[in-house]
């Protein structure tokens, strides 16, 4: 890893008539940085992008980032652990109420490490 090397996070928020919203979180798990610029998350209806992320035709969502961005103040050390999490809100309901049913999510996590 070069920290001025840049990588893509990338993740599929998909719904067969767009009829749903969503929120994707990167949470930094090492280095005890305080500081969370918000850079690689985001939240939106399905339809279109959201907070620099491009959405192709297949609903995957990816957004380019340099390893500086992700590591923060743990530049001096160069490595770092994340978690990432998405959850799928489909907005169906019974006439009446939301019905979260059909609501999803998925965690993941991964780590950055100096080569």
């Amino acid at each position: 890893m070069v920290l001025g090397s840049v990588l893509e996070l990338a993740f599929r928020a998909y719904h067969p008539n767009n009829f749903a919203d969503f929120s994707f979180t990167v949470q930094k798990g090492t280095c005890s940085d305080p500081v969370q610029t918000g850079a690689t998350n985001a939240s939106g209806m399905v339809i279109a992008g959201a907070n620099g992320y491009a959405r192709n035709f297949a609903s995957i969502y990816t957004k380019s980032l340099t390893f500086a961005d992700l590591l923060g103040i743990c530049t001096s050390e160069g490595k770092a652990a994340f978690a990432e999490y998405l959850y799928l809100n489909a907005l169906s309901t019974d006439g009446n109420s939301e019905l979260n049913a059909f609501d999803a999510s998925a965690l993941a996590a991964f780590a950055l490490e100096p080569m």
